[in-house]
């Protein structure tokens, strides 16, 4: 498993379980350690009770999520509205959430065949939770044939639905799909949208299905080819797209299937009208940020995820639940100190690393890798915002946090260096190595190679050795580019911005430009890249593209811009 599938389902794990920790329901598993069960918000794990109507925590009707409707036939007209209830749900990957909505239906109609089809559907698996455990996926099974055997004379496209999670839930799935059968669900699922190629509903679906055949990987190499999964993925989505632009799911697997492509622009319009469409889904309204941030639009990214929130807050109160760290609040969270981060909007980036901070215990740190790099990142703001000073204050995580301790002593490193203390930053460069082998996960390892070759380069460059700062820098932009995609990136800005201020300080001003439009070409709208960029312009005698940079970096630039100089590169 890749280290960014394994952060994504920690991140959706995690996410959910500090809505519905306390809950009966589908198992979740919630660490980047697949052999592990994370603790919930009430400090056991999670339940393994199967979906019952009568289990469920009782879940109002909330009103402001998408606009879906599959028809269901009952004398209770709460039942249709649970039912597409569940479904807005599912949009907005709120999968406990989902299954409480369901399980309402069934409670008020326990002959609602689609009611059922929606509680065995919330078990998953989908394209953040990783594997299914073979526990739900019985009990996943159980409920489709019960709910096959009892309605024989179900509608044509009603059982087409049901006979398709029959062939998800199968028993002996292969092992390599995420507990079930997900690639011949997902040829059901292509097979059913042939048959009623105007029905949306079974178009998105059989769209996610293809995605959750394989998770994450929807693009050859470079973003530009589509692979098999993929491909079917988006033809389905852009089909509906095209006579539906405002199908809330639609919109929302566009995003992710184009975010990581060599053209996450092409879903800008539809990310544009999402937030409106479900102004009280705060994923949904999130979910923007995956193409604002790749195209450079971090204050709109930093916007929307504050909203999202306030809204996930509203919800918790709404549901009688604390609203602290709810829902996405992590994710959504990074997201606004990221954006923040490359701007230089210090008050917020460091507003949200507190925050991050006091919402990550170590305990919850020592169960998951994707919780304790809530702190690495947080150090990582401190270090890019802070003094020297305030950076040696910050005490040394727990010695068993060995991400968040091996990030510490970088910053450090830099924050000596930044004061004239070479020996000091090498001996922190010393401890930082140690701390690196320490790492047992390759994926990680290579994370804590990047950020030492960063340490080496700052120290190097500190003391004057400015060819030896360029190859660390260089090596660090290696590193870079062969990471999976992760969004935000665990890393606060592309390494080519050091290696533009160290080419310009080696007179290399063309090959600083190179640097620094490599950088935009990673990061578009990084303030500092821009900045950089319009000082390497102007040492090469380029006065009107300098401004022209140096007019783009206004746009986006949300910090002082009386701390912006090269040596905050």
């Amino acid at each position: 498993m890749t280290l960014r599938s394994q952060l994504m389902i920690a991140t959706a794990c995690l996410s959910l379980m500090g809505v519905f920790g306390c809950a009966s329901g589908p198992t979740k598993t919630a660490t980047l350690d697949p052999s592990l069960v994370a603790a919930s918000m009430c400090g056991k794990p999670l339940s393994d009770a199967p979906a019952d109507p009568e289990a469920p925590k009782p879940i109002p009707l909330i009103s402001g999520l998408a606009s879906v409707q599959y028809p269901v036939t009952s004398s209770n007209p709460d039942v249709q509205r649970y039912m597409d209830q569940g479904l807005a749900m599912l949009y907005g990957f709120e999968y406990e959430k989902a299954w409480f909505s369901f399980a309402a239906a069934l409670k008020l109609d326990p002959d609602c065949a689609m009611c059922a089809w929606g509680d065995a559907y919330a078990y998953g698996p989908n394209i953040n939770s990783g594997e299914l455990s073979a526990k739900d996926a019985t009990a996943a099974r159980k409920r489709v044939a019960e709910t096959l055997a009892s309605h024989k004379n179900l509608p044509e496209r009603d059982r087409a639905l049901l006979e398709a999670l029959e062939i998800r839930y199968a028993a002996n799935p292969p092992k390599d799909q995420a507990g079930v059968h997900a690639e011949a669900y997902a040829n059901a699922m292509i097979e059913a949208s042939n048959r009623w190629p105007d029905d949306d509903v079974i178009m998105i679906l059989a769209a996610e299905a293809a995605m959750t055949a394989r998770p994450w990987d929807y693009w050859e190499k470079g973003g530009h080819v589509a692979l098999r999964w993929g491909g079917k993925a988006m033809h389905l989505v852009e089909t509906v797209l095209a006579r539906n632009p405002t199908q809330p799911e639609a919109i929302h697997l566009y995003i992710h299937l184009t975010e990581n492509s060599d053209n996450p622009r092409r879903a800008e319009i539809y990310a544009d009208k999402l937030g409106g469409l479900a102004p009280n889904s705060a994923h949904l309204v999130h979910m923007p940020s995956h193409t604002y941030y790749p195209l450079g639009r971090f204050k709109d990214s930093i916007i929307i995820n504050e909203r999202a929130i306030n809204i996930d807050e509203g919800v918790a109160r709404t549901m009688g639940e604390d609203p602290a760290w709810y829902g996405y609040y992590f994710h959504h969270a990074r997201f606004v100190m990221s954006a923040a981060q490359q701007v230089g909007d210090s008050t917020t980036a460091l507003r949200i690393a507190a925050q991050l901070e006091k919402g990550t215990t170590v305990e919850k740190a020592l169960k998951s890798e994707w919780s304790e790099s809530n702190l690495a990142l947080a150090i990582q703001a401190r270090g890019q915002f802070q003094t020297p000073e305030a950076v040696l204050a910050l005490p040394a995580p727990d010695k068993r946090l060995k991400i968040a301790t091996l990030t510490w002593r970088a910053v450090r490193a830099e924050a000596l260096a930044r004061k004239g203390d070479l020996t000091g930053a090498r001996r922190e460069v010393v401890a930082l190595k140690k701390a690196r082998e320490a790492l047992t996960s390759k994926d990680w390892q290579s994370f804590a190679q990047r950020i030492l070759e960063m340490a080496q380069g700052r120290v190097d460059l500190a003391s004057g050795r400015y060819d030896l700062a360029a190859g660390h820098f260089r090596a660090a932009a290696e590193l870079e580019g062969a990471f999976d995609y992760t969004e935000p990136p665990l890393w606060s800005e592309p390494a080519d911005i050091a290696l533009g201020r160290t080419l310009l300080a080696l007179g290399d001003a063309t090959g600083a430009q190179t640097a620094f439009d490599r950088a935009l070409k990673v990061r578009p709208g990084n303030a500092y890249a821009l900045w950089g960029r319009a000082q390497a312009e102007a040492k090469a005698g380029q006065s009107g593209a300098s401004q022209a940079s140096l007019t783009e970096f206004d746009k986006v630039w949300l910090g002082d811009k009386a701390v912006i100089g090269l040596e905050r590169l």
